[in-house]
């Protein structure tokens, strides 16, 4: 194998590591949030909706999905029958505190279980609430 060749594998390996590595810090986002994007979009929903949207200023608080003008969010909240973070103290201590600013700030929140997206109730009550 020529010097350039082992220079171009090397160049074209750390690349793809690198691809792979930021793609896995940027997309946090769970299959539920995915498949709840897919269906936004093949449904054409108007208006589409702001993902990881950052609700109240300064804190890092963000909504799965929210419809920021309409002020309604859609929580998609996974992990409840596995002990995630959702059913823990300290991550529902959280919770009810992003909970209730939200309310304060005039949000409406729907919260949802992957199930609900699957079955599409998630999406029939986004649709309702708009």
């Amino acid at each position: 194998m020529s010097q350039r060749q082992q220079w171009a594998d090397f160049v074209d390996a750390r690349t793809t590591k690198a691809a792979v590595a930021k793609a896995k810090t940027v997309s946090a986002k769970s299959k539920a949030e995915d498949a709840f994007a897919f269906q936004c979009r093949a449904t054409t929903l108007d208006p589409m909706p702001e993902t990881q949207y950052r609700f109240w200023p300064g804190r890092r608080y963000a909504f799965d999905f929210a419809w920021p003008t309409q002020k309604l969010a859609l929580e998609i909240d996974g992990g409840v029958f596995s002990g995630g973070r959702h059913t823990r103290g300290a991550g529902f201590r959280e919770d009810c505190i992003k909970g209730a600013e939200a309310v304060i700030l005039g949000w409406r929140v729907i919260h949802c279980l992957p199930e609900h997206v699957t079955s599409g109730e998630a999406m029939e009550w986004i649709r309702r609430a708009l």
